[in-house]
């Protein structure tokens, strides 16, 4: 579904993803820089129910950096106590 919303968004059909929380469109730092870059060069944007940052700012394009960290945070840790267990 990840790769045919990029090809839609790369086609120019989707110029919008509209998420309810930002871990819900990406866990990862590499990945999501990926993703804006990707949204960038196709006049696209994100925008996510929960956290209401305005990216086009230093400081909220920092917070949604952050929250994205925080997320990846999550999952490795989840990970990480899974194979403890």
């Amino acid at each position: 579904a990840y790769q045919r919303m990029m090809r839609d968004i790369r086609a120019g059909k989707i110029n919008l993803i509209l998420v309810t929380d930002i871990s819900r469109l990406s866990r990862s730092i590499h990945d999501f820089c990926v993703l804006l870059k990707e949204l960038d060069e196709h006049k696209a944007k994100f925008l996510s129910v929960k956290e209401q940052f305005d990216t086009s700012t230093p400081a909220g394009e920092m917070m949604i950096y952050n929250m994205v960290n925080l997320a990846q945070f999550e999952r490795k840790q989840t990970s990480e106590r899974v194979s403890m267990n």
